[in-house]
């Protein structure tokens, strides 16, 4: 069966009891219930690291036959439209037991470290690996040990059973002209192709629930200073195997001159964008670099930018969010 990562886990559909939460919409990729290093969300190599997951139980009976929830945690490599695959890997599965000696009962929410089973992991791969240290994508998938996830798909988008926490935090000189983070989209049917677009936007204005969700990382930055509010001289993403994708670059915003101020007021805070439509194989995987000038901005700017995957019906399956600090 192709993988539809907007329609619920079929394999999942008797448990309505077991949740883990996704961000604030719209921002669904950030997950405040996976926590990596104390949401520094950076994994440090050849040392231990933490990940704590939290996990929700309603009052709604389990499965027959459940005596736990299995809770797995995959790291992948900074990108969007995550699956199972080379840029993918299970790192840990762990339970909490619900029969004897419980430890999560119904009405109940918990973290793995509240009943001693926070995960500890040790980068084994390269930087350049899912399992490497560095700034890493994360999957939670939570469920009844009665039952059995879809091996070839996350659902991340459309069930309740998983979530997905994707930040990158990077550091820029200020007088360079431009910055380059290297990241990676795909197509998780593995039957058809797929045409995509991947759109990413320039957060001027961040609501309180990204900057919360930011900060812990960013305040491990050295000279971080403050949530930039200048817009980006321009930006843009280049392909490894799009030479020439159809694009729509609004990335510089028009100067409104003398009216500018009155034009904000009617029309509220723009923000900048750039979209690139592609096509992808099936299966296919690909790596893009994100390039922004951001040589208007001061030392100490932190500079949000949300990248997406959107599918051909305008659903946004994948969401990656970053923010580049000059220094």
């Amino acid at each position: 069966m192709p993988c539809d990562d907007t329609k619920p886990d079929s394999n999942l559909a008797a448990d309505t009891a077991i949740t883990v939460n996704d961000g604030a919409s719209p921002n669904w990729w950030l997950s405040p219930d996976i926590d990596l290093n104390g949401f520094t969300d950076t994994a440090a190599g050849s040392v231990q690291n933490t990940i704590d997951v939290t996990v929700h139980r309603s009052q709604s009976p389990l499965p027959d036959g459940t005596a736990a929830i299995v809770v797995e945690v995959y790291v992948c490599n900074p990108g969007l439209n995550l699956g199972p695959g080379p840029n993918a890997k299970l790192i840990a599965q762990t339970i909490m037991r619900t029969e004897t000696n419980p430890e999560i009962q119904a009405g109940q929410t918990k973290r793995l470290s509240d009943v001693g089973k926070i995960i500890k992991w040790t980068p084994n791969g390269s930087a350049t690996d899912p399992d490497g240290p560095g700034h890493r994508c994360l999957i939670a998938r939570c469920y009844p040990d009665s039952l059995s996830p879809e091996p070839d798909c996350f659902h991340v988008v459309g069930d309740r059973h998983a979530a997905q926490r994707n930040v990158t935090i990077a550091a820029a000189a200020f007088n360079e002209p431009f910055s380059i983070l290297r990241f990676w989209t795909g197509n998780n049917n593995q039957e058809d192709s797929q045409k995509a677009t991947v759109r990413v936007v320039a957060d001027l204005n961040p609501s309180r629930k990204v900057i919360e969700a930011l900060m812990p990382a960013l305040r491990a930055v050295e000279g971080f200073r403050r949530i930039g509010r200048t817009p980006p001289a321009k930006f843009s993403v280049r392909f490894d195997d799009f030479e020439v994708p159809t694009t729509r670059d609004n990335s510089k915003l028009v100067d409104h001159g003398p009216f500018e101020q009155v034009w904000q007021l009617m029309f509220g805070q723009r923000s900048p964008t750039y979209e690139a439509d592609i096509e992808l194989a099936p299966g296919q995987q690909t790596y893009f670099e994100l390039q922004s000038d951001l040589t208007g901005g001061r030392p100490g700017d932190a500079t949000i930018f949300h990248l997406t995957h959107i599918n051909p019906n305008g659903r946004v399956t994948g969401g990656l969010t970053c923010a580049i600090v000059l220094r």
